[in-house]
């Protein structure tokens, strides 16, 4: 790849590499893998790099070998640490800051010189990169993450950032160790003890033998699915069910999770007042207000979005119907009466607490800036409507590039909140080891007054 000349004066040359491409790299890490034909064909093209470098520098060209960073793509299966957006911003900061001090360096995507036998950062060794330019690039395209450990200074990146979030101009909001981390670990102790009584609701299979993930906690969206039932009886029996958990979360020493959910989610609101959601024909009884789920290794949720409100216009106003399968109905009754608290809100948030990730490193979520209005009318995309989200089937990769993305990597103890009406998916729980993910979820009704919660 090339740029043309800027302060440099003779013009750029880059090429895309990886800290694959070393020594170090392929006899150690690539050795007996799938990987050591790759990380060859990369170690050659650096050496073929370092030869032809000398003469484009004598012609005036800037040239530098890159490694773009741990991208999320579909040969690591997502388990990459940053977005392909991020990556792609860092290296046109990089090729723009080029001097012809940096001609021959191999650097990152940041800006960081390497080292070419082992790949590991250089002491002292840095592209400047122009600040300023690269923040208004990034800020041309960028879809931030407003991360913080406190509310405090999520408030100083925005005044109100649920808000932004609701707007589609931030992709989520991440409030770094709301939970301590040796907490969190005590809560997954506690979980085992779930596991131990056989609570866990298994909600899908790979095969027979093998769960994909499971659930622990009273489920709308199971009760919603319930058919022509989900009229008359699915309120009560939820209400019920939320009882019921939520004298077993007091039992098994579960309860503290949900508090700290909830309370962070509070902290955010900006004065909103916040409250679970409620039976408003039976009762005023609470429909929950977290539930756990499990993936297991290998275990995902593939591209989607939630919406108890909108998932179903994708079967009366959607004009391309290839693809499509009616879920079970639910009667009109059931939208305005005894759910009205929860389908009165057009935005839905997903609200999430993680507890444990795989031993092996990668990020949980991706999120794409393609709200579900955006893709009603996409023909090119085939459709899976339940009465709780929509589903994206049998797409080509290449489709979703018109949409921004970010990638979500985050730690024990993480809360996090995301707009759910925009497409998302969980990656896949890296590796086959012992360690799946478990994380308390709630989704939450939001508007300017008010944060409703349900599980």
């Amino acid at each position: 790849a090339g740029a043309p000349g800027g302060g440099g004066g003779g013009g750029r040359i880059c090429l895309v590499t990886s800290q694959a491409g070393t020594s170090s790299w392929v006899a150690t890490r690539a050795a007996g893998s799938r990987l050591h034909s790759y990380g060859m064909s990369k170690l050659e093209a650096n050496r073929r790099f370092r030869a032809a470098e000398p003469g484009w520098r004598v012609r005036g060209a800037t040239a530098v070998a890159l490694h773009p960073g741990f991208v999320a793509t579909d040969m690591n299966e997502g388990r990459g640490k940053i977005s392909a957006e991020e990556s792609a911003f860092g290296i046109v900061a990089v090729l723009e800051a080029l001097t012809p001090d940096a001609a021959g360096a191999f650097v990152d995507w940041q800006g960081q010189a390497l080292h070419w036998a082992t790949g590991r950062p250089l002491r002292g060794q840095h592209v400047d990169v122009d600040k300023p330019r690269a923040a208004a690039v990034a800020a041309a395209a960028e879809w931030p993450v407003l991360s913080g450990a406190t509310p405090a200074e999520l408030f100083a990146q925005h005044p109100d950032p649920l808000a932004a979030l609701a707007d589609g101009k931030i992709a989520a909001v991440v409030l770094r160790a709301r939970m301590p981390p040796a907490r969190a670990g005590e809560m997954v102790r506690r979980l085992e003890a779930v596991t131990a009584r056989d609570l866990w609701v298994v909600s899908k299979r790979t095969n027979r033998t093998q769960p994909h993930f499971a659930s622990f906690g009273p489920n709308l969206n199971y009760h919603l699915s319930n058919g022509a039932r989900a009229a008359s009886t699915a309120p009560s029996e939820l209400v019920r069910s939320a009882a019921r958990y939520g004298e077993l979360y007091a039992q098994l020493g579960l309860a503290e999770p949900v508090r700290v959910l909830h309370d962070a989610l509070r902290a955010l609101g900006a004065g909103r007042h916040m409250s679970a959601g409620h039976d408003v024909g039976g009762g005023n009884g609470s429909f929950g207000g977290g539930i756990y789920r499990q993936n297991f290794p290998g275990g995902s949720f593939p591209l989607h979005f939630d919406s108890i409100r909108y998932a179903q216009r994708f079967l009366t106003e959607r004009k391309c119907m290839k693809g499509l399968r009616a879920p079970p109905r639910i009667a009109r009754r059931a939208r305005t009466d005894r759910f009205s608290d929860l389908y009165r809100f057009s935005t839905q948030f997903s609200a999430l607490l993680l507890l444990q990730k795989s031993e092996l490193p990668g990020a949980e979520l991706s999120l794409h800036d393609a709200h579900w209005s955006d893709l009603l009318h996409d023909c090119a995309l085939q459709m899976r409507p339940t009465v709780h989200n929509v589903h994206l089937r049998n797409y080509q990769p290449g489709l979703l590039r018109r949409w921004r993305v970010r990638t979500l990597e985050l730690q024990p103890g993480d809360f996090y909140v995301f707009n759910s009406n925009r497409l998302h998916s969980v990656h896949p729980v890296p590796g086959d080891g012992s360690k799946s993910r478990l994380s308390l979820g709630s989704f939450a009704g939001f508007d300017a007054r008010e944060i409703r919660v349900w599980s």
